[in-house]
C-alpha cells in the first residue's frame, strides 16, 4: 500500500495556562503534588479547524496538569488509517491518538494499544453509551475513550417539500413507497427537484439514507454478500437511488449540502448532527428546517465517534492517561459540545443539560445510542475503505446497481479471506 506522508505538525507547542471557563474545567491537582513533567505527544485525525479547537481545549486545563506539556500533530482523516498504522508498526507513533471509533478494536487486536480501563474514575465506564464504547472492547479490556459523536442524520426543508408534493402540510417520506412516490411527484413537476444530497466519499452517508427508507439498521451488511439484493429492502433501496439519480446530489462536502438543503436547492440532505443543528439553530434562514431522527428509534445508527487511545509503546502512558481523563471528563465534554455541536459521549450530560436532553427524548432503552452494533469486528475500517470505494464509483457514475450487486459478493468473500 502506498503511504501518504501526514504528519503537518505545527512548531513543537506547549500547552499553556489559560484560565478555562468556570463550567469546563476539571478538578484541579491536589495542594503539593508533584510530578515529573512529561512530554506527550499527541496525533488527531481532525481537519485543521477542528485540530486548533482540540489544542485550544487543552490548553484551557493545562493549569490543572502542570506536570504534563504536549507536543501536536495532525493527520488528515482521509490519511490517518494507513499513517498511523505505520507508525506504530515502526515505534514512532505519538503517546496519545485520536481517531475515529471504528478504528480502536482494529489497533488494539493489531497489538498497536495499551489498555486505556484506567481513564474511567468511579463509575464513569458505565456512564458511556453502548453504541460507542462496543468497538472499544476488546478481550477484556478497554482500548479507547469516547470523546464525541455525530451521527448524520436527514435535514428537510418543508418549504421544498412542500413545493414538490404541493401540499402544505405533507407527510415525510415513510419507507421505500413513500420514497419512490417523491421521486415521481418531482420528476413531474415543471422543474424536478433533487429528492436528496448525500455525501459522495462517505458510505456512511449512504448507510444513513438507506436506514431512512428501509427502517433497518445497516450495521449488518457486512456479514452477508447477499446484503444488496433486490430481494431485500437494502437493496431495493439502492436500486431506487439508482433508478432516480438524476433526482440525487452526490455532495463534495457537508458545506455544499448545507448550502442546498438551506437555499431549497434540494429537499433533504444526510448532514453531520452538528452542522444539521448549527443551519437550524442560524434561524435566519427564510425556509423551514426540519431535522428528521426517526432512524434513531433503531437499535444501532453509524455514530460516527471520535475516541482517544494509548500507543502501546508510549513511554509517558501514566500522563496520557491523566491527560485523557481531563480531555473526556464532563465538564470538558460539555464545553466540546457547546463549542463544535459534537454530541458528548458520557449519558450523565443528556440528563443534566435541558438542551441535551431534548436530544434523546423518547428514546426507548434498546433504542440508539443505548445498544451496541450488532457485532463489532477488528476488520471493519478495511470493510469500511471496500464500502468507500464502491460508493465513489456510484456516485459518480461508473457503475449501476447491477455491477454494485456483483462487487459487493466479492469484496464480501475478499475481506473474509484476509481477516
Amino acid at each position: 500500500m502506498l503511504l501518504v506522508p501526514w504528519l503537518t505538525a505545527p512548531p513543537a507547542q506547549k500547552s499553556a495556562g489559560r484560565q478555562s471557563e468556570e463550567a469546563a474545567r476539571p478538578e484541579p491537582m491536589a495542594a503539593g503534588a508533584k510530578a515529573e513533567p512529561a512530554r506527550l505527544r499527541v496525533a488527531a485525525a481532525l481537519k485543521e479547524a477542528e485540530f486548533a479547537a482540540l489544542m485550544r481545549q487543552s490548553e484551557e486545563i493545562a493549569g490543572f496538569l502542570r506536570n504534563i506539556e504536549v507536543e501536536w500533530a495532525r493527520a488528515e482523516p482521509e490519511d490517518a488509517y494507513a499513517s498511523f498504522r505505520h507508525e506504530a508498526r515502526l515505534g514512532t507513533a505519538a503517546d496519545v491518538l485520536l481517531m475515529p471509533g471504528e478504528w480502536v478494536m482494529n489497533f488494539a487486536v493489531s497489538g498497536f494499544l495499551a489498555p486505556a480501563d484506567s481513564a474511567f474514575a468511579g463509575d464513569s465506564q458505565s456512564q458511556q453509551f453502548a453504541a460507542l464504547m462496543a468497538p472499544m472492547k476488546w478481550n477484556g479490556y478497554i482500548w479507547g475513550v469516547p470523546r464525541d459523536f455525530d451521527p448524520y442524520v436527514l435535514l428537510w426543508n418543508m418549504n421544498a417539500l412542500n413545493a414538490v408534493s404541493g401540499n402544505p402540510s405533507p407527510d415525510l417520506p415513510d419507507g421505500p413507497a413513500g420514497w419512490a412516490e417523491l421521486a415521481a411527484q418531482s420528476r413531474a413537476a415543471e422543474n424536478p427537484l433533487p429528492m436528496v444530497a448525500l455525501r459522495r466519499d462517505d458510505p456512511l452517508s449512504l448507510l444513513t439514507w438507506v436506514a431512512h427508507v428501509t427502517g433497518e439498521r445497516s450495521d449488518t451488511i457486512f456479514a452477508d454478500e447477499r446484503a444488496w439484493d433486490q430481494t431485500t429492502s437494502i437493496g431495493e433501496a439502492l436500486s431506487m437511488l439508482d433508478q432516480n439519480r438524476d433526482l440525487a446530489v452526490f455532495a463534495e462536502s457537508v458545506a455544499e449540502m448545507a448550502m442546498l438543503v438551506s437555499d431549497g436547492g434540494v429537499a433533504a440532505a444526510v448532514m453531520p448532527y452538528s452542522s444539521a443543528k448549527a443551519l437550524m439553530d442560524a434561524g435566519t434562514l427564510p425556509h423551514r428546517l426540519l431535522m428528521d431522527l426517526r432512524t434513531w428509534k433503531l437499535p444501532y445508527v453509524w455514530p460516527r465517534s471520535s475516541s482517544f487511545a494509548v500507543y502501546a509503546r508510549s513511554e509517558a502512558k501514566e500522563a496520557a492517561i491523566q491527560w485523557i481523563a481531563a480531555m473526556t471528563s464532563e465538564p470538558a465534554q460539555l464545553a466540546h459540545w457547546l463549542a463544535s455541536g459534537k454530541l458528548p459521549a458520557q449519558s450523565p450530560l443528556f440528563e443534566r443539560d435541558s438542551n441535551l436532553r431534548a436530544v434523546l427524548a423518547g428514546q426507548p432503552p434498546g433504542a440508539f445510542p443505548f445498544d451496541a452494533q450488532a457485532s463489532p469486528d477488528p476488520s471493519l475500517p478495511q470493510r469500511l475503505e471496500k464500502l468507500a470505494g464502491l460508493w465513489e464509483q456510484f456516485a459518480a457514475g461508473f457503475i449501476g446497481y447491477d455491477e454494485w450487486n456483483e462487487r459487493w459478493a466479492a469484496l464480501s468473500a475478499e475481506t473474509e479471506l484476509h481477516r
